[in-house]
């Protein structure tokens, strides 16, 4: 509405009162109680939501992190599952010792005093795979010196030092000889070494020498340092594959 139409209106209203004045009767002038009205209540203000404790979702991604858990649950990194399924699996440094496996004879020489004549002894060795192919085992029987005589020895490869592994046990003592040793292809010869307490208990150095003649011959030779002495040839044996 404009403001010509306001004062229209407001002017039309001054003549109709005055009009209705001078036209009635005077009437009651006695205030009249005006009714009550209710009070106005104030509105609320809306109440806030708190806000979400959960963090958003990440986006999935295809690319691989460093770092990232295997999905099988082990708790482990992708890295760390795969280093300790390479450690465990049989490779070529295993499957190398297979020529050595089977049944063979012995003859062996043993020098216990340089200056004396060498003591012989014959034997029997029979050779196989155990734990999956992951080490060989040689049981050895013979006579010596007029008792019976066995032995029981392991070959394997450790895939975490990167180097073969022997252990030897026999009936003529309580003890364990562990050596380490690599493998030489030029000359298709094993190389132990390794140290051992005499009953004296002085330490000992030795080194075992194993050469694959064939595939039907290897020569294993014993090497001793004792208590510092220049290295000397103790045994010699001589394996042949049994017809």
């Amino acid at each position: 509405m404009d403001l010509r139409s306001i004062i229209a209106l407001a002017a039309a209203g001054a003549v109709a009162t005055t009009t209705a004045l001078v036209a009635q009767p005077a009437t009651d002038t006695k205030p009249k109680t005006p009714t009550p009205t209710k009070p106005v209540q104030p509105e609320k203000p809306a109440e806030k939501k708190p806000a979400p404790t959960t963090p958003p979702e990440k986006q999935p991604t295809d690319a691989k992190q460093p770092g990232d858990k295997a999905p099988d649950g082990s708790g482990m990194s992708q890295e760390e599952e795969l280093a300790w399924t390479l450690a465990s699996m049989t490779n070529d440094n295993h499957q190398r010792l297979e020529e050595m496996l089977g049944d063979w004879d012995c003859k062996a020489k043993f020098w216990m005093d340089p200056s004396a004549p060498a003591m012989e002894m014959t034997g029997t060795s029979k050779n196989a795979f155990v734990l999956g192919g992951r080490w060989l085992r040689q049981d050895f029987t013979s006579t010596f010196m007029g008792q019976p005589f066995t032995g029981l020895g392991y070959t394997g490869y450790d895939n975490i030092k990167k180097t073969y592994i022997g252990t030897w046990m026999d009936t003529m003592t309580t003890g364990m000889m562990t050596s380490e040793g690599k493998f030489d292809e030029a000359t298709n010869t094993y190389t132990f070494t390794g140290w051992i307490l005499d009953p004296m208990n002085k330490k000992n150095a030795f080194r075992h020498v194993m050469k694959i003649d064939n595939e039907n011959q290897h020569t294993f030779s014993m090497f001793e340092s004792k208590g510092g002495e220049a290295e000397r040839k103790t045994a010699e044996m001589v394996y042949t594959r049994k017809k």
